[in-house]
């Protein structure tokens, strides 16, 4: 669905977290939970998909020039703000994932997931080649471990003229990412759905 997320709440880690994401025929995803859990209603069906392409296309990507040519977004006429963003996924197995907060091969899987996590927010300019290099003021990652399911969501800041939407979602991937290679020996099917930014601040 093409959305557009609230970014005018504020939110802390820890607390409950509430956003509505809005499609440009007026369908909505309410989003509620603490962080580390998430669940999402749709109020209404989502456009057929050949309407969401048809505006896509309509679109310029931020990221290339009149001429098609890939660019780095110039933001140096944004004046430096507070920025966050919390994103999340989960990881879906037919593991006993109980088992995961004891040693596993001498490491604890969901602090390894947590420093991969971290990590790979630090990096993420590195990883994806259009991103703006930022100094991250904050990087939070969360897990909650459930039947089937761990739940990851992640929370960076940075004061800086652009968003630190990236970096939440890198962090979520790469926790999610050492989670797999620890069930992998377990449940080789084991993967990552849903991830999705959830929240930003700062900014305009």
């Amino acid at each position: 669905m093409a959305s557009r997320l609230n970014t005018n709440e504020q939110w802390a880690p820890g607390a409950e977290a509430t956003s509505t994401i809005s499609g440009a025929t007026n369908q909505k995803l309410s989003v509620k939970g603490t962080i580390g859990f998430v669940t999402a209603r749709m109020d209404q069906a989502s456009p057929p998909r050949d309407k969401i392409g048809e505006r896509i296309m309509d679109q310029q990507f931020s990221h290339t020039d009149n001429a098609g040519k890939l660019k780095m977004v110039n933001v140096s006429r944004k004046r430096p703000t507070k920025r966050r963003a919390l994103a999340s996924c989960v990881v879906l197995t037919v593991a006993d994932v109980t088992n995961l907060a004891s040693s596993h091969n001498g490491v604890e899987p969901l602090h390894a997931a947590r420093l991969a996590g971290i990590q790979g927010a630090k990096q993420t300019a590195n990883l994806i080649p259009l991103c703006h290099p930022l100094n991250v003021d904050e990087i939070q990652v969360d897990l909650s471990v459930k039947p089937g399911r761990i739940e990851i969501t992640a929370t960076v800041g940075a004061t800086h003229r652009t968003g630190v939407e990236m970096e939440a979602l890198t962090a979520c991937a790469f926790a999610a990412l050492s989670l797999l290679g620890s069930l992998k020996k377990t449940d080789p099917q084991a993967r990552i759905d849903d991830l999705a930014l959830l929240r930003k601040t700062g900014g305009k």
